[in-house]
């Protein structure tokens, strides 16, 4: 839920009430109450459904999703910001990213002198996944610049799903090639920056994360 808490201040500049929009998706404000929320992807995917239609923005996904951060991003993200390289960033990153997300996966595949960072859905029955795909693509372009720097863009940027009408704000936003209705939503980008050094943490930190990691997977097994 952290990567869409935003989603009543994006609604409230369209001059959209959320209750409006949570009464037409059947579901609770409690969802908001907490960042670590574990909302159901079909239920997310209603929200974000309605969210497009009452505030007429079929790029709304994107205006939410890009206020994320990996330090947002629970768990998951703290172990990647303990990585050594970027490469190590990711690896821990998609390690640890179903300890708090089963409902989609994120893989990294390198070929030749590219490599891409992949977001797929597992959950089933969920009609229309457009807004997953973009708020999905939009989160992960801010992961890989907040573990490369703001020198990074990637190669191209590809979304299992159509186009918005006005592709301005994302062409604005991911500064790169866009290529809609792929075969899958991924960001690509040159393999040299899997090398790059991550800014060091604490060792506190390190071992804080650790700890939580190890408590998190425990409680999964219990």
């Amino acid at each position: 839920m952290a990567a869409y808490l935003a989603l009543p201040e994006v609604l409230n500049g369209f001059g959209v009430d959320l209750a409006d929009v949570l009464d037409a998706a059947r579901l609770p404000a409690s969802i908001f109450d907490d960042s670590e929320n574990l909302v159901a992807y079909q239920d997310l995917g209603r929200l974000l459904a309605v969210s497009a239609r009452l505030s007429k923005c079929d790029h709304i996904a994107l205006l939410v999703a890009q206020r994320v951060r990996l330090a947002d991003m629970g768990l998951a993200g703290q172990a990647a910001l303990c990585g050594e390289t970027v490469g190590d960033g990711l690896k821990r990153f998609i390690s640890h990213f179903t300890l708090q997300n089963t409902a989609a996966t994120v893989s990294l595949t390198t070929s030749g002198g590219f490599t891409r960072l992949v977001y797929a859905i597992a959950a089933p029955d969920i009609a229309d996944t457009e807004q997953f795909q973009l708020g999905a693509m939009t989160v992960a372009f801010n992961i890989l610049r907040d573990l490369c720097g703001q020198g990074w863009l990637p190669t191209v940027v590809t979304f299992a799903s159509r186009a918005p009408a006005n592709l301005r704000p994302c062409q604005r936003f991911f500064g790169s090639a866009l290529n809609f209705g792929n075969d899958e939503s991924a960001i690509v980008f040159e393999n040299h920056w899997l090398a790059r050094p991550v800014p060091p943490v604490d060792e506190l930190v390190r071992e804080r994360t650790a700890a939580q990691v190890r408590e998190r997977e425990a409680a999964l097994l219990a």
